[in-house]
Order: C-alpha cells, then structure tokens, then sequence
C-alpha cells in the first residue's frame, strides 16, 4: 500500500486552525482507500488526530506543545523547535518513504517544504493558505495584518520566498492553492498552468450539521481573535453606536477578548469555545459582524452563513466571488457599516418570530453544499496522481 505523508509541524498550541483543520478532511477523505496516511508534527496534533481517527502512523517531530509565540523570547523559542522538527522530519521520511509514496505539505512554509524537498517521493504536493505581504508593504507597515514589531510578517515573506524557488523546481509537483485570485500569482512567479490547481480553503460543517435550530437569543455576534488585521476599533466602535440606537442589543463576542471587556461591558464575552459551542451560538444569533480590513478566506464568514446568520462586514478584495450572500459596505467606512448593521438587525428581529432559522434557503443549502470541507475533500485525491 503506497503511503502519504502529511507533514503538520506548524501546530504549537492546543487549540486548532483553518489549515489544520483543512488538512484533517483532506486526510479523512483517504481513510479506506488504497493510500496510507500518516501525519508528521508535534505531539500537541496527536490527540486532535485521535479524536478523527487520524493518529495510526502518527509520527512525532516534538515532544514540546502548547508553546507561545508572545514577545522576542516567545518567538525565539518556537523558532527553534522549527527548525527542530524540520530536521526530524528530514530524519523520519528517510526513514519511512519510498519513491512511490506521495509527501504533501500542509502550508508552504519552510519547516513543511523542506523536508519534503529533500525525501525520495516523486511526488511531491504543495497548498499555500495565503499570501505574504510585500517586502514594501512589511517595511512601511501598509498591510493590516503587519504588526509594529514585523517579524513574524518578515519570516513569512522570506519562507514563502524561499520554499517556492525551490518548489518550482521539482519536477512532478503540484501547488494547491486556497483562493481562485493567486493563481495569476503563481503564474507570473514561473509555475506552468498544469502545475497549480484551486482547492477551496472550505469550512467543516460536520459540527454544525449536529445542532438543532436555536431561538434567536443575541443580535449580533463576532467570532475572532484580537490582531489588527481583525479590525477591532471598528468593532468596538459599532457596538458602541449600536448599543446607544438599539434597545436592549445583545451582543456576544467569542475568542480571547478579556481586553475589550471595560470597553464593552454590556457584551456576553464567551471566550474560548469548542467547536460544538461555537456553532450553538451562531444558530442563536441573527446578525455575524466582520469588520476585518485583511483576510486570506475567512472560514468563519462560511460557518456564519451556513449557520444561518446575515453576514455583514467590508468589501476585501475576494468577498464578492467567495460569499455571494455576504452583505459588504466600502471599504473602512465605519458609520456605513453601522447603519448596515442597525437595518439588518432590525430586519432580524422582525422575522426571528415568524421564521426562527433561514436555514431551508435554497441559496443558503447550495453554498454550505459547495464550501463543504468534505465536498471538497473528494477532489483532493486527483491532485495526487
């Protein structure tokens, strides 16, 4: 049986990501088949393998989990167990992979490429979740998802460099890419035509399929975490102006939000949620905010939608193709998206009596039917060939 090696090292804390979880469908869709899949990172990834089935084979590249990124100390660290588990999973597939097994790489970052490049699978798969800023845009800091200290934006930039000069020149590869918009990218960049393939970044709605219809209990709700690409003055900003037009608004904000709290204490702060909790919540909610001024996809916009919430937020660049039923303002303009909010939410506390979900929407089903990790998952096998 030819295997495939998923190589995971990016995972460094409990919780989980969009590529994580990406790449978890991916691999689920295999089980059964004549493949063996076996998952390459950190031990802090077993036990979310375990919970999918996923863990036979697992092979550990770190004992170490649950690391921070915080600070100049923080960062230094989970750099150097990187490199550490780049090295062991040079170690690993020379150990385990033969020529006729298939080696993806679940990000295009180095500590995921690299050891691909240098085992002995001809074929060698690729996905790139995102794009990094430019160089111009990291030194004068224009894109929002570049923070003032711009180290983690430099390393992105210089992997991403570096990994695909390198990549373009394997030659039975293939790119996967999450956001119909980079293909010209890649193309300009030297990747042939037959070389690249779009394979949507998706959103697993396994979870949410599970959860019965709730009554409407908040008006609005915003899922994220606190960066700057996320826009939260513009949050805060909104729910303030809301709050003073809307009797008795009912807000709930889920993440690690503790910051926001004397801003706004008339909000339900969540916090951390699993991810059975995370949807109960949407389905109780009327009206999902993303006031984000970057993004790469936006998974959450997905789940909002298929969970049946009215999707509010700026017009970024891939909006309008990915989330035909997102409902966009200009670009930063913050009243704009306050007198949006204020109709819709008004519109939702309308109807909420009459029709408690919008979840038989023929429009509403065909989306969560064509953003389905698992839908997209069945085409993954053909980039393997």
């Amino acid at each position: 049986m030819n295997k495939i090696f998923f190589i995971l090292n990016g995972h460094f804390s409990s919780g989980l990501g969009g590529g994580d979880m990406h790449a978890f469908a991916m691999a689920a869709e295999l089980l059964g088949t004549k493949r063996d899949v076996r998952f390459l990172g950190a031990n802090s990834l077993e036990p979310h393998l375990r919970q999918r089935n996923l863990h036979r084979g697992f092979i550990s590249t770190s004992k170490k989990h649950n690391l921070s990124d915080a600070g100049l100390v923080g960062k230094a660290r989970l750099f150097s167990n990187y490199a550490v588990r780049c090295f062991r999973t040079i170690g690993q597939l020379r150990r385990h992979c033969e020529p006729q097994d298939v080696v993806y790489a679940t990000s295009d970052y180095w500590y995921d490429v690299l050891p691909m490049l240098f085992c002995r699978a001809k074929k060698k798969v690729m996905i790139c979740h995102m794009l990094p800023p430019s160089l111009s845009q990291i030194i004068f800091k224009s894109r929002p998802d570049v923070t003032a200290s711009r180290i983690t934006s430099l390393h992105f930039w210089l992997s991403f460099k570096i990994t695909h000069w390198l990549f373009r020149r394997v030659k039975n590869k293939k790119l996967l890419y999450v956001v119909s918009g980079m293909r010209n990218t890649f193309l300009k960049d030297g990747y042939r035509p037959n070389e690249v393939a779009f394979l949507s970044a998706g959103a697993d709605l396994t979870v949410l399929n599970n959860i019965p219809d709730q009554p409407q209990i908040y008006d609005l709700i915003w899922i994220g975490r606190n960066h700057p690409q996320k826009g939260i003055p513009d949050l805060v900003a909104a729910i303030k102006a809301l709050q003073e037009r809307i009797q008795d608004l009912k807000v709930c904000l889920v993440g690690r939000l503790d910051v926001l709290k004397p801003q706004l204490a008339q909000c339900h702060f969540a916090g951390i949620v699993s991810e059975e909790e995370k949807f109960r919540l949407l389905k109780s909610s009327g009206v999902f905010v993303m006031p984000s001024h970057f993004e790469s996809w936006g998974s959450v916009i997905a789940e909002a939608i298929c969970a049946g919430c009215t999707v509010v937020g700026y017009d970024l660049e891939h909006y309008a193709e990915t989330f035909p039923l997102m409902i966009t303002t200009p670009k930063f303009k913050v009243d704009v998206l306050i007198d949006l909010l204020m109709q819709e939410i008004q519109r939702r506390r309308e109807t909420r009596d009459k029709s408690p979900r919008q979840s038989g929407d023929q429009k509403r089903l065909d989306f969560c039917q064509e953003v389905s990790l698992q839908r997209i998952a069945q085409s993954f096998h053909t980039h393997l060939e």
